[in-house]
């Protein structure tokens, strides 16, 4: 991704499943944006520097001509109506049973929830309690859903 951890696209074959895959420093938080449709994907490098978007998890998906960017994410501000989705947070053998997300800034119009199985089942959740899974699974996600406008200076997840 180059120093600036910033770089934009333009999508031209919305029927071919797209991977992206971004270099940067390790543990760099990262933001993939469908800019033409207002929804988001939030990702962390690991310790090597890489971290990989599927596009697929594009809770609006993508269309051909949509602009898609990542950038590093200092912060996440979202508009009413826009959906930031993370990709795995933790993605291992070892089953994700409960979760806690702690959201700092301006949430008060933010709709939280988590999946402990790659996005198949969402939980509601409220900020800074830890949640016991009902359905667990091993692919810890966050999703964040803006009914107003959202200012995030951080987000972070704990989980067992």
């Amino acid at each position: 991704m180059g120093r600036d951890n910033n770089f934009k696209l333009k999508m031209t074959d919305p029927y071919t499943p797209y991977i992206i895959g971004v270099n940067a420093d390790a543990n760099t938080s990262l933001i993939l944006s469908n800019t033409s449709k207002g929804t988001s994907l939030y990702g962390i490098t690991d310790a090597s520097g890489q971290a990989l978007f599927d596009l697929a998890n594009l809770s609006s998906g993508y269309d051909d001509g949509d602009t898609i960017e990542v950038n590093q994410a200092y912060g996440y501000k979202l508009n009413n109506g826009e959906i930031l989705t993370s990709s795995s947070i933790f993605l291992n053998q070892v089953t994700v049973s409960k979760a806690k997300i702690n959201l700092t800034g301006d949430y008060a119009d933010a709709s939280i929830e988590l999946s402990a199985d790659g996005g198949s089942n969402w939980e509601s959740v409220t900020n800074n309690v830890e949640n016991q899974f009902t359905t667990t699974g091993q692919d810890l996600r966050f999703r964040i859903t803006s009914s107003g406008t959202v200012v995030l200076t951080d987000v972070k997840v704990n989980y067992n």
